[in-house]
C-alpha cells in the first residue's frame, strides 16, 4: 500500500509536469490574444432619420466589435452637433452641409469624414391654411420660423426663389425644433421651416388646417465630421467608426425590419413613422462628387446674403476649396472604391 501511494504521487507528478510542458509549448506556439481596452468617443448626433446607421450600429454592438467605447452626446440639431465637436466637447459630429458652410466661412477647421445618408426631400414648410395660405407665393409677407443656421433655412430659402419671392418680403423668426410644433399650433408664426421628424409632427398636430410645401429643390449630405486637430491626433478612431457603420449599413439592406425596429426604439420614435421617413433617405458610407458641389452651392448663397465673417467683403471673399475640408484616409483604409471625388 505504501509503494502504491508513492507511484501514485510520481505519476501525478510526472503528468503535471508533461501538462505544463505542454501548455508552455501551445502557448508559445499559439499565443493567447490580449483584449485591448476600447477606445472610448464621444458621437454629438440629433435624434433623427438621418441618423440611422449611427443608431443601429449602437444597438447591434458595432462600436464595441471594432474597438470603440462610443458615448453619444444627443442634440437638437447637427448645428449644435458640429459646435460641440469644433469645441472639444465631442469628438465627431452627425451634421448637415450648411452648418458646415457657416463655420469654414468663420475660418474653422472641420474635416469630413463620410457622407453616411443623404435625402431630396427631407425638408418642408408647414404653414397654416387659415392665415391664408394654400400656395407657396402666399408665404410673402408671412412670418415663418425658422432653424436659423441649418439645412432647413437653407429649403426655406430655395422655396422663395422657387415661388418667386423675395427674401425681404417674409420675416423669419429663429426657433427650435422642440418649440416648432407649439409655436405653429398656437399661431405665434405663419409657417415654420422644418426637417423629417419635425416637419410631419408640426403638419398632423395642424391637421386639417396645415398645408405642407415640399418639392425637391435640393440634395442635403449628412455626414460624419470632426475637428482637424483629432483627426490627426487618433485617426484609427475614423476609421473604426466608419468599419462600424458600413456594417449598419449591410444591416439595414439584408435585415430592414429588424433593424427599422432597432432604430425606432433607439429614437423613441413609433415604427411606422420611422419606415415613412426611411423612404425619403439613402444610407450610404460614401464622398460622392456631388457633396462638393453642394458645399459650393451653400457657400455661395451664404456670401449672397451677407453671412461671411464681420470685415469680409461678400462680394470678393473667395469661394473655399472644398476639397480641403475632406479628410479622405480613413474611408480610403477602409473601402476605397466608396469615394468618387476627383482629387
Amino acid at each position: 500500500m505504501h509503494f502504491g501511494f508513492r507511484f501514485f504521487v510520481v505519476v501525478s507528478l510526472v503528468i503535471g509536469a508533461a501538462l505544463a510542458a505542454l501548455s508552455l509549448s501551445q502557448d508559445r506556439l499559439f499565443p493567447t490574444a490580449k483584449i485591448l481596452p476600447l477606445e472610448k468617443l464621444v458621437l454629438a448626433t440629433p435624434k433623427i432619420p438621418f441618423s440611422s446607421l449611427l443608431f443601429l450600429a449602437k444597438r447591434k454592438g458595432l462600436f464595441e466589435k471594432h474597438g470603440l467605447d462610443v458615448q453619444f452626446a444627443v442634440t437638437e440639431t447637427g448645428k449644435e452637433a458640429l459646435e460641440m465637436t469644433l469645441s472639444g466637447e465631442a469628438d465627431i459630429a452627425a451634421v448637415a452641409t450648411l452648418p458646415l458652410v457657416y463655420a469654414v466661412s468663420r475660418g474653422a477647421m472641420p474635416r469630413i469624414v463620410a457622407v453616411i445618408s443623404k435625402s431630396d426631400h427631407q425638408h418642408a414648410v408647414v404653414a397654416r391654411r387659415d392665415r391664408g395660405i394654400e400656395q407657396a407665393i402666399d408665404l410673402k409677407d408671412k412670418t415663418i420660423g425658422i432653424l436659423a443656421g441649418t439645412s432647413a433655412q437653407f429649403y426655406l430659402e430655395a422655396l422663395l426663389t422657387y415661388a418667386d419671392i423675395p427674401r425681404n418680403d417674409v420675416h423669419m423668426l429663429s426657433i427650435t425644433p422642440q418649440d416648432s410644433q407649439n409655436i405653429i399650433v398656437n399661431g405665434e408664426v405663419d409657417a415654420v421651416a422644418l426637417f423629417s421628424p419635425w416637419d410631419n409632427r408640426a403638419a398632423q398636430a395642424l391637421g386639417k388646417n396645415g398645408v405642407v410645401f415640399a418639392p425637391s429643390l435640393h440634395t442635403t449630405f449628412w455626414t460624419l465630421t470632426s475637428d482637424m486637430r483629432f483627426l490627426e491626433a487618433r485617426p484609427m478612431a475614423a476609421k473604426k467608426m466608419l468599419l462600424a457603420l458600413i456594417d449598419a449599413e449591410a444591416l439595414i439592406v439584408e435585415q430592414r425590419e429588424a433593424s427599422l425596429n432597432l432604430i425606432a426604439d433607439e429614437m423613441e420614435t413609433s415604427r411606422a413613422d420611422l419606415e415613412d421617413y426611411w423612404k425619403l433617405y439613402s444610407f450610404k458610407v460614401q464622398l460622392p462628387q456631388s457633396l462638393i458641389a453642394t458645399l459650393e452651392r451653400e457657400s455661395l448663397w451664404l456670401g449672397r446674403h451677407g453671412n461671411l465673417p464681420v470685415g469680409e467683403s461678400t462680394t470678393s471673399a473667395p469661394l473655399p476649396d472644398f476639397l480641403d475640408y475632406l479628410w479622405f484616409s480613413a474611408l480610403q483604409s477602409v473601402n476605397p472604391s466608396a469615394i468618387r471625388i476627383t482629387r
